[in-house]
């Protein structure tokens, strides 16, 4: 944590291995990912989540991969396609801080400049 801003240095998400803990009677812990440098953030702040969340809603490649690092390992087609409402879910779910936000978020289309309407105009362009 900086002493100053009080923004994390670092996030990294660990994951727990259960086929081998079945396996061998004891948990196997790992490191999955550091948000840091699996979405190549330049700091931890809220407005470097907030560029992230716009990239993955505008960006079906930069939303496949937050996907499978969210899904950790149990993503059936890491490949599978994430379309307009898979994005817009995704956005929802970085930029809401509770259920009811997230909820808000994503029946209401709120994407702050960058509207639903507009993301499918977007790919209708490519």
């Amino acid at each position: 944590m900086d002493p100053d801003t009080l923004i994390p240095l670092e996030i990294e998400t660990y994951a727990f291995d259960l086929d081998y803990a079945n396996q061998n009677n004891q948990p196997k812990w790992y490191r999955a990912f550091s948000d840091r440098e699996t979405y190549e953030l330049k700091d931890l702040s809220p407005q470097s989540y907030y560029e992230q969340a716009t990239q993955i809603s505008l960006n079906q490649q930069a939303a496949q991969r937050y996907r499978n690092h969210m899904e950790i390992d149990h993503i059936l087609n890491p490949d599978a396609p994430c379309d307009a409402d898979c994005r817009m879910s995704y956005y929802c779910r970085i930029v809401s801080n509770n259920y009811d936000d997230f909820q808000y978020c994503n029946e209401n289309d709120k994407m702050d400049t960058f509207g639903k309407k507009q993301i499918m105009a977007f790919e209708d362009m490519i």
